[in-house]
């Protein structure tokens, strides 16, 4: 219910919904009185007492009636389709409004196909309850059928009576069953994100899986799970064929019942003609609102479950939280004051950091892996809060700047280039910062990308996302240091750059690091001896502490833990 009460907080859209079921609840109750008073008319009045005059006039007003109903049906679906959309549309802003501004700790354990199946197919899911599928059955439900019980308790209390207590049996044996097919729907559900996962991981792998030799191991992977999800989904079928067929007897049922009592009746003259006619009428009106009811009740199951997971993702949502107000214009000193970190509160993974860094410091930072290099510039970045000490910008604690600001002035530049939709231009100028296409060629010259990029003849209009094979990985990582110049931080991070790339495409990034770092703080993670002993400062970690620290000569003729790395 919840779920359905959340729905209702997208501003016009609360009034969309409330618009429609009161027109929707007002135009029911008018047809259904129009429907019997027709009915009556034409047995008890037209029929009865042989009267064309009233056989006329019923005829016009049915004429009447079906123009106006059928306008008012189209009405019905454009409110309904229009709530589709935009509910999906509410529904999915929403939700990657919630991914983007998250804590980033989220996303460690982030389940992939969780978040595809929320964005994409809940929201489908969900949005289907407006269609006829939904909202129609739920509102036949809702207020055809009570509305209709209403009129014929007025008009014969016994044979209404023996109806809904027929129909009340039927509906506990459907809300029974249904609590079966609930809960099926939901490990389907949870299948399907499974196997999306699953196909993204292979997707993401698939040089992996082909060099290994392994695509049989996967191919049969792939068919157990596809297996799984084709024997629940035939349990569903069976289950729901179950409840249709009881649901069936119990509507037969009732119309037998009715049209046996009334016939009775009507000959002991109890009835007249027009009120058996409204009878089996309205029978045969409750049974159509319940079959249809019964028989889109799956789908209606699907919508209340991606609604109910959209809603408590929603209300479970982590954001990060804004606790500084000052602007940082420039970061000129940066000062670790025994920083400890752990990421579960039981393991620090930092332990009493100290580290001073001046403007135009080069600091490398190695250790083996696991030591707690990336954690530790990912705390300046603030994408996790210092569990103990303080982080301080110009002498200043860094929870008094805003994210934003702290994050423009932080590049970080990673070992895995990401080569985003749209050509050359849009990749450089990802940021969108305000800079004209002649700068961009400037900054490309400076890494030596231009002549490369102007020799195919799109140039910068090349679209890199279909043509990534045109460029090594050492071009591709120019054209991330070149996003980096348009956003001119005054702190870059360089992590692991160098280390899956060839001679010539190191000496290729190398060249280019001391472009982009020119004037500027630069924390370097690597391996490569060649990246990192021109850096007047190199710290050693190892579990989480400093072990060692100084230039690449001081720390050589040490001869301790970063001699051995070097020589080893």
């Amino acid at each position: 219910m919840n779920s359905i009460k959340y729905m209702s907080n997208y501003g016009s859209f609360k009034k969309r919904i409330i618009f429609a079921f009161v027109e929707y609840f007002l135009s029911c109750t008018m047809w259904l009185l129009i429907d019997q008073y027709l009915t009556y008319s034409v047995f008890d009045n037209a029929i009865a007492k042989n009267s064309a005059k009233t056989l006329v006039f019923v005829a016009i007003l049915v004429i009447v009636k079906q123009i106006f109903k059928t306008t008012e049906g189209i009405f019905h679906c454009m409110v309904r389709h229009h709530l589709q959309r935009e509910y999906a549309n509410h529904a999915r802003k929403d939700l990657f409004s919630k991914f983007i501004n998250t804590k980033i700790s989220y996303f460690d354990n982030a389940n992939t196909g969780e978040m595809l199946e929320l964005v994409m197919n809940d929201t489908g899911n969900a949005s289907t309850f407006f269609t006829q599928n939904g909202l129609i059955s739920f509102g036949n439900l809702c207020v055809k059928l009570p509305l209709l019980l209403i009129i014929l308790l007025f008009i014969n209390f016994k044979l209404t009576s023996i109806l809904i207590i027929i129909y009340l049996i039927g509906y506990l044996s459907l809300i029974i069953s249904n609590k079966k097919t609930f809960k099926l729907i939901s490990e389907i559900r949870d299948l399907n994100i499974l196997i999306t996962k699953w196909i993204t991981e292979q997707v993401n792998n698939f040089e992996l899986i082909k060099s290994i030799n392994i695509e049989d191991v996967r191919l049969n992977k792939m068919n157990e799970l596809l297996e799984k999800y084709t024997i629940e989904s035939e349990n569903l079928d069976k289950l729901i064929r179950k409840y249709n067929f009881s649901y069936t007897l119990f509507s037969f049922l009732a119309s037998i019942t009715t049209t046996c009592i009334g016939g009775y009746d009507l000959s002991a003259s109890i009835l007249s003609y027009g009120t058996l006619m409204l009878f089996i009428n309205g029978t045969t009106s409750i049974k159509g609102y319940c079959d249809d009811l019964v028989m889109h009740l799956p789908r209606l199951n699907e919508s209340f479950i991606s609604m109910k997971k959209i809603y408590n993702y929603l209300k479970s949502y982590d954001p990060e939280i804004e606790k500084g107000e000052l602007e940082l214009k420039e970061i000129k000193k940066i000062n670790f004051n025994n920083v400890s970190f752990s990421y579960d509160n039981a393991r620090e993974i930092l332990s009493n950091i100290l580290i001073d860094v001046e403007k135009n410091d080069k600091i490398a930072i190695v250790g083996r892996t696991g030591c707690g290099k990336t954690t530790l510039v990912n705390l300046l970045c603030k994408f996790y809060e210092v569990t103990k000490g303080d982080i301080l910008i110009n002498g200043k604690n860094i929870n008094e700047y805003t994210l934003k600001s702290l994050r423009n002035n932080i590049g970080y530049v990673m070992q895995d280039v990401v080569m985003f939709d749209g050509n050359i231009y849009d990749n450089i100028n990802y940021a969108k910062k305000d800079i004209s296409e002649n700068q961009i060629q400037d900054i490309c010259k400076r890494l030596k990308l231009h002549d490369k990029i102007m020799s195919f003849s799109e140039g910068y209009d090349l679209n890199l996302s279909k043509n990534q094979d045109l460029f090594s990985l050492g071009e591709k990582q120019m054209i991330n240091f070149a996003r980096i110049m348009v956003e001119d931080p005054s702190v870059i991070i360089l992590d692991e750059i160098t280390s899956s790339l060839s001679y010539e495409n190191e000496e290729l990034v190398k060249n280019a690091v001391k472009e982009i770092t020119k004037n500027k703080i630069c924390f370097i993670i690597a391996h490569r001896l060649t990246t990192i002993k021109n850096c007047n400062k190199i710290i050693y970690m190892e579990n989480g502490s400093i072990l060692e620290s100084g230039s690449h000569e001081e720390l050589i003729n040490k001869k301790g833990a970063y001699y051995d790395l070097v020589r080893g």
